[in-house]
């Protein structure tokens, strides 16, 4: 698994066409390029979900002024998301049936429910890009790393772990999901 972090850089204006959409898609090029080590052309699927040749799989997630792009083979998964608060009632409508799992994560960390909350939230985002069903189980595994949340959604794995990224006030959750291990 290769993975590039990619501050982004000034907003540019975006009231041409395509303007926010061709903001993004330059920006997952140039962590695609960094995360690769070598010049890669991005292409899109119909669905959105970008792609890359030689056989290897790319994610690309944008939050908290950053680009996270991961690249591997096989299944994977990305995402990238700010804490904020919210809500018991409204992190329970985000994470449906998951609700209990974050519950589980809060316990088990000593995190605030907001944060054990967008652990699970991204978890859930990574299964999404892969391909997996968001709704189906995920379950909490033992983490061997302190910091690392790892869960479990069949044989797919999803490690997350919570930081601090200068110029953001809250904390960031980076989460990659990939098989196996």
């Amino acid at each position: 698994v290769a993975v590039a972090v990619e501050p982004d850089g000034p907003t540019e204006p975006v009231d041409q066409p395509g303007g926010h959409l061709a903001v993004r898609r330059a920006r997952s090029r140039i962590a695609a390029r960094r995360s690769t080590g070598e010049p890669v052309e991005v292409t899109y699927r119909p669905d959105g979900r970008p792609e890359i040749a030689g056989g290897r799989t790319l994610s690309v997630a944008h939050g908290a002024r950053l680009t996270l792009a991961v690249t591997a083979t096989g299944a994977l998964g990305c995402d990238v998301e700010t804490v904020l608060h919210r809500d018991d009632a409204v992190w329970d409508g985000l994470l449906g049936e998951h609700a209990g799992l974050a519950r589980l994560v809060a316990a088990d960390t000593g995190e605030d429910a907001d944060t054990a909350a967008t652990r699970v939230w991204t978890a859930l985002e990574c299964v999404q890009k892969s391909g997996g069903q968001p709704g189906g189980p995920l379950t909490l595994l033992p983490s061997p790393r302190p910091g690392w949340t790892v869960f479990g959604a069949g044989e797919l794995r999803v490690a997350a772990f919570v930081t601090a990224v200068r110029g953001v006030d809250e904390p960031v959750v980076f989460a990659i999901l990939t098989e196996g291990r």
